[in-house]
This record gives structure tokens, sequence and C-alpha cells, in this order.
């Protein structure tokens, strides 16, 4: 996922630009001026083809052969064994079943908590934004704890701004920004 330079939500009664996502207001006041919202969400309604814009996307990227044509909160666990290892993958299958673990939504079973360890080094090490080091399968081990602590709530967990550097013939360095949300079901 990107952190886009500029967003427009809400049929355009939302737009941010950079970084730090500042609302442009003057824009948004020009664009509501003379238009109800309310009328525009009650018409869409009416139109029960329309779908999520995400899985046209991810649709068309699979038919057109650019990519998987499913995203990888679609995909079960267990995940199928791929004939190559790609790093990025690897994170976003991470954090995709760190979030379904939080709230629930796979088996507490050792089978889960050996698949995080699998993809992972045994030597490896997560720093902190803070500057705090601590054992990647350190953390693993203690994910039993909050098993389910996110179970029915709107639980999100994603990775932004991912790169990554081979530093080795089997290890990478990873960074990346882990952004959370959460929310009454």
């Amino acid at each position: 996922m990107l952190t886009p330079d500029i967003t427009i939500m809400s049929v355009g009664t939302e737009i941010t630009y950079g970084e730090a996502m500042v609302p442009d207001d003057g824009w948004e006041e020009y664009l509501n001026n003379k238009w109800d919202r309310n009328i525009v969400v009650q018409e869409t309604t009416s139109f029960s083809e329309l779908k999520l814009q995400a899985s046209g996307i991810i649709q068309a990227i699979g038919h057109f052969k650019l990519g998987p044509n499913v995203s990888s909160r679609d995909v079960g666990f267990p995940y199928a064994k791929k004939a190559s290892f790609k790093p990025k993958d690897a994170v976003v299958k991470f954090y995709v079943l760190y979030e379904k673990w939080r709230r629930a939504e796979v088996s507490k079973s050792d089978s889960v908590i050996q698949y995080f360890k699998n993809i992972t080094h045994a030597n490896g090490v997560i720093i902190h934004p803070a500057g705090l080091e601590c054992s990647v399968h350190g953390s693993i081990d203690a994910l039993g704890s909050c098993y389910g602590d996110k179970q029915g709530k709107k639980y999100r967990a994603w990775v932004d701004r991912l790169l990554i550097t081979q530093i080795g013939s089997d290890s990478w360095l990873v960074r990346f920004d882990l952004w959370e949300s959460e929310g009454e079901s």
C-alpha cells in the first residue's frame, strides 16, 4: 500500500494532501456548494450492480495478468506454498494473519505461530520507532496473549512505505510503517 500525495474521498467532499493528509477546506467548500451529499448517497443505492472500486481494480489486475486477483485479506490460512520467496508478500501476509489472529478469525493453534516463525529469521530483530529492540521470535511468542483481543471490533492492520533491501543471500532488511485502525462493529 502506498501513501498517496492526494486523496479525494466521499464523492469529492473530503480532499487531503501529502503525507500529513492536510485537508483542503477551500476546495471542499467549492465542491460542496449547491449539492447535497445525502442525495448522491441515496441515489447510488438504487444501482444494485455497483461494487467496491477496490474489488474491480483487483479483478482487472488478474484479468490482465499483472498480478494476483485476490486481496491478501481474502486468502485463507494456511497459505499456499509459493515457488519463490518474496519478502514483500511475506510481510503483507504476516500482518494480514496478525490482524486475523487479533480478531480470532483463525484458530489459536501452534501452526499459526509456527507460520509466523517460518517466515522470519530466528535471530531477527524488530526495532520499534522509539528505538526499542525486540527479538522477532520473542514477539511472536508473545502473540498468544493477544489472541482475540480485537474480536467483534472493526480492527485493521496494514503496512505502508514498505522498503526491502537484500543484505545477504537469504536475509533482508525490511522497513515499513505499520498502521492499525479500530472501531466498534
